[in-house]
This record gives structure tokens, C-alpha cells and sequence, in this order.
């Protein structure tokens, strides 16, 4: 279990890294050149119409949010990614079945993988990309809800132990 959690952050840290590299070399220079056009465009039809000028705004504002988003899915991954290495320290701590523990550790790094590149795939397609994000973020809560059960119990376990020696 330790060795998955391990190799799994690894992984997901080295990939959230890679698409930081590729993204801020690749696509975010073309992502604030479309901003910048934006703008521009916004201002001159400001004089033409106030209407127009309010949508190239609104457009300005929506690819702005749009740049920020996406970049931080590398963010997303890495800190996952840290975060099955936490766990891997503590793993031994949870008070849960060998089953639920893999399931726990799976959905973790399933959800570390999906949720992320699903804010990826949004530039593309935002329906299958919301979808694949939404599935990743249930697993990431499956999984926090089954470590959080987990540790809950261990504390009973702790408890119980302290009764009956004291």
C-alpha cells in the first residue's frame, strides 16, 4: 500500500510538472495573445457602440478566467500528488480493511488523475471535460471520506486500548 501511494504521488507530481512545462511554453503565450486581442478590440468598438464593447469585455473577462483555470490543472496534479505522499507516512495508522485501504488509495490517484486532466480537456470540449473533472473530484472525496472513516476508527481502536490499560 505504501509502495502505491508512493510511486503514485511520484507520478502525479512528475506529470503535473510536465504539463506546467508544456503549458506555459505552448499554450500560454497564444492564451494571453487572444486576451490581448481581445482587449484591444474591446476598446475600439468602445467608441463604435457600448453594447459590442460589453460583449468583447465579457469575452476578455471569460478567456481570462478561462487562461487562469487551465493552468492550474499542473497545480491540481502536483498537490495530489504530495498528498498520497503524506499519506504514504501514515498509511499504517488507518483502521480500515486491506480492501478499503486499496480502494481508498486507488480512488485517490484516479481522481488525482482525472479531475485535473478533465480541467485540461476543458479547453476543447467543457462538457466531457466537466464530466471527467466531476468524476475525479467524486473519487478524491470517496477516497478523503474513506481515509477520513478510517481514521476515525483508529481513534476508537486508541481509545479502547487506553481504557483498558489504565
Amino acid at each position: 500500500m505504501k509502495k502505491l501511494l508512493i510511486v503514485g504521488g511520484l507520478v502525479l507530481i512528475l506529470c503535473g510538472n510536465l504539463f506546467g512545462a508544456v503549458y506555459s511554453s505552448m499554450f500560454l503565450p497564444t492564451v494571453k495573445k487572444e486576451q490581448n486581442e481581445t482587449l484591444k478590440n474591446a476598446i475600439e468598438i468602445a467608441s463604435e457602440s457600448a453594447t459590442g464593447a460589453l460583449r468583447e469585455v465579457d469575452k476578455y473577462v471569460n478567456k481570462t478566467l478561462f487562461g487562469g483555470r487551465s493552468s492550474n490543472f499542473h497545480s491540481h496534479m502536483t498537490l495530489i500528488g504530495v498528498l498520497a505522499l503524506t499519506l504514504s507516512s501514515v498509511v499504517q495508522y488507518f483502521n480500515l480493511s486491506e480492501v478499503m485501504l486499496k480502494l481508498a488509495i486507488v480512488l485517490l490517484l484516479v481522481g488525482g488523475a482525472f479531475l485535473p486532466s478533465g480541467i485540461f480537456i476543458e479547453m476543447w470540449s467543457i462538457q466531457l471535460g466537466s464530466g471527467i473533472s466531476m468524476f475525479g473530484g467524486m473519487c478524491l472525496l470517496l477516497s478523503i471520506t474513506i481515509f477520513l472513516i478510517g481514521a476515525i476508527r483508529m481513534k476508537k481502536v486508541i481509545d479502547s486500548e487506553k481504557e483498558e490499560s489504565g
